[in-house]
This record gives C-alpha cells, structure tokens and sequence, in this order.
C-alpha cells in the first residue's frame, strides 16, 4: 500500500511510524526522591520538618541553579479575611554535605513561595546530589475554606498539604517553572518517590496518600489483624473506632511515629486528628488490582463520608474501565478543611463523595498535565468524567458552575508561561 495525497511521490505505508505513547530516545524526566520527617504540635499548630530530596540530572545538559517551591510562604502577606503566618521558615540547608548559606548571594527568593538555589558546582548530566534541609511553619487556622487546600480547625482536624520544600517542575521547553502561587492556583510538580516519617501524639490517627508501612507500630494487635484482613479480601472493617480504640498505646509515650511510602506520585499530603475513626474497605477491580479505601471521619461527617468511600470505589472501578487502571494500592478519604481537594492517592472532604476531585486522579495525577496554567484541562476532563462516573450520557451538557479562561488569557509574574486561573466552587 502506498500513501499518494498531498505528496508529490509515493511513500511506502510501511515508512510510518505511528505514535504508541512511549517516550521517545530524547525525553527526559527528573524524578526526585523525598526522604521527609515532620512532627505536628496541634496544640500551637506548629510543624517542625526535616528532609532529603536526591536529584539525578537525567538533562542531556548541566544543572547550574535549583528552584524549590515553599508555598506556605503565600501567607506571609496574606490579604482579606485569609490567615497570616510567618510561613515557611528555613533553618538549615546543605548541599552534598556543604553548607548552603541562607543569607549569602547563593539562595534568593527566600521570603517568597519560589525559591532559587544557584550550585556551587554545576551538576552535570547523570550526576546526582542530595539536598538536605530543616524547616518550621504555622499550619493556617481554616475554617471557612480560606487557607484553600490545608490547614487545621480548632486545633483538632489538621489537613496538611504544601507542608516540604518541594523542587519545582523543569520541563525543556520553559526551563524551571518559577511563577509565584497565589493560592487561587493549583501545582504542576514531577513525579517522585515519598518515604515520609510523622510524628503526632498518641491517639491521633492519620491519613496519607501513601501505604502505611508500620501498621502493627501504630495499632493494636486487633485493628492490625483487621487491616490484614481487608489487605487479603474483598470486604469492609473498622480499623480505629472514635476516640482512637484500635490504636497502639506504649505506657509511656507521648508520641506515636507513622511511616508511608508512596511512588510515581506527583505530590504527598495527609492529615490527622484524635476525632478520626477509620474505616477499611477492599475491592478488586479489573486491571487494577486490590484498592483499599481507607476513610477517616471525625463525628461531624462520619455518616456522610460513609456513604461516599463506596461511591469513591465506584467511581474508582468505573474511570479505571473507561480511561485507565488507577495507578496507586490505596486510596484515602480524608474528613478536613476543605470541600473537596485532591492530591495523588488521596481525597480530602467535609462530607461529600467528590466525584470530581476522584476524577482528578486521572488528570492531572495520572497524566501529569501542568495544572496551574492549564487547569481548563484538568478542570474539564474531571467534570466530564465525573459525569460519566455518575451515569451521564455522552454528549449531555455538563455545568460545573466555574470560570475557567482559554489557555493564554494571561501570564503569571515571573516566568513566560501562560497562564489560567480558575475559581474552585
């Protein structure tokens, strides 16, 4: 067979070579793998953090700079009826080992949400660095939805996201992505690893988007039996009853350590609380395997978000039929600050089944599309498949109630890319 239209001479069908997704002999990707410890005073709502990001350069060209994004910084200056605090405070930082001076010419930015690291030494292709750092800030009081995406209420549900330093997103086209958040957007960050220690008092259970890896540490012998149990089967438990029975209590100790790990994630966030009870449930869903719901619910939304981790495995069985298997072992339900968030492997709510912010796991979590300038792709396919989830027909009208602007409307201060904003409703 031969292809004849619009070229002036024959070309051999065979000679085609037709896209299969895979990446081609150019691309590349930096892949960062966090090693972070936090430890939560919910009293004062402090959060005291320490962490390791190993950096390969898998760029075919030399690293000269860093940008790392603190976005608690965003509430430094924060305007209206929105929280101040002091934001992200670094302590301490080095580089391989040397120290990085804080408040010499090599680190700028420092007070804001972006921060640039320019290297001693620039790190050439396939060389690798570790970067080690300390930090504190003041988790944002949240109870009217302003501290957007986190933040505790009352001292009592604390729903932690934008909590690490985290090393921004370079692409080739574009370089390093150092727009400034302002909080209306969301993120565009790499694909990483996670192995994340947290440190909170006893009886306080947590919820993250990684899998826990020392449940007999943190729970009784009976709540860690059940937890196996749902491991293995379809089926539903509880693991920790309201007011913390099911969890592991050492005379003693005033703090209890939880380890997750999470992989090919594009962020990590948790939550916790002493309110929470948790309740487990195993489904295995063609292509994806076992998912493992895990819901944690304080009183005030336990009968609703019930109710919505069975619609959260439905929506997570349908969307893995109609766009692709979900990609993580667990999935979290999270009763927080927010209406409805999402971050990889994880749903933070305050009572609602959130098909759509399911959805989002797909886009952008799956797919990694960059968020923050073009959430009318994310924001639209979610919405769309959220309807579909739900039993829409294709082709029926769907209104999400947002503004969502054209690709391009505007540019963000700081960096050439386009830029989209959207009102989360």
């Amino acid at each position: 067979c031969t292809l004849k239209v619009l070229f002036p001479t024959a070309i051999p069908f065979s000679s085609f070579v037709f896209w299969s997704g895979s990446p081609g002999a150019g691309y590349w990707q930096i892949w960062p793998r966090y090693i972070l410890t936090a430890r939560l005073e919910p009293e004062t709502a402090m959060l005291h953090g320490s962490g390791r990001i190993q950096i390969m350069n898998t760029r075919p060209t030399a690293l000269d700079r860093l940008v790392l994004r603190l976005d608690q910084n965003r509430f430094r200056q924060a305007g209206g009826a929105e929280p101040v605090t002091r934001g992200i405070e670094l302590t301490s930082m080095d580089i391989n080992g040397r120290v990085v001076d804080l408040t010499g010419d090599a680190v700028s930015g420092l007070g804001t949400t972006v921060v640039t690291v320019t290297l001693s030494t620039p790190l050439a292709p396939s060389e690798q660095l570790v970067l080690n750092s300390t930090w504190s800030y003041e988790v944002p009081e949240d109870t009217a939805g302003l501290a957007l995406r986190q933040g505790h209420s009352k001292h009592e549900i604390y729903q932690i996201g934008q909590w690490y330093p985290r090393l921004a997103m370079i692409v080739d086209l574009g370089g390093w992505d150092s727009a400034l958040h302002d909080g209306s957007s969301e993120f565009h960050n790499p694909f990483a690893s996670f192995h994340v220690t947290l440190h909170l008092p006893v009886g306080w259970s947590v919820g993250a988007s990684g899998v826990l890896q020392n449940p007999d540490s943190v729970l009784d012998a009976g709540a860690a039996r059940r937890l196996r149990v749902v491991e293995k089967w379809d089926t539903t438990a509880t693991i920790v009853e309201a007011g913390g029975q099911g969890l592991r209590r050492v005379p003693g100790a005033m703090s209890a350590t939880w380890v997750f790990e999470a992989d090919t994630a594009r962020d990590f966030a948790w939550g916790a609380s002493s309110q929470y009870s948790w309740t487990a449930i195993s489904r295995t869903i063609p292509d994806a395997g076992r998912i493992i719901l895990h819901t944690l619910a304080a009183d005030r939304n336990r009968e609703s978000l019930a109710d919505a981790g069975r619609q959260v495995l439905n929506v997570l069985e349908t969307l893995s039929r109609k766009i692709a298997p979900y990609a993580w072992p667990t999935h979290t339900l999270l009763d927080g600050t927010e209406r409805g968030m999402e971050y990889p492997a994880l749903t933070m709510s305050n009572g609602s089944a959130v098909e759509h912010e399911i959805a989002q796991q797909w886009f952008p979590m799956l797919v990694g599309s960059d968020e923050s300038r073009f959430d009318f792709m994310d924001e639209g396919l979610a919405t769309f498949y959220a309807a579909v989830a739900g039993g829409s027909e294709l082709g029926s009208a769907v209104s999400q109630g947002q503004s969502i602007v054209p690709a391009g409307w505007n540019r963000r201060p700081g960096n050439p890319w386009p830029h989209t904003r959207v009102r989360k409703g």
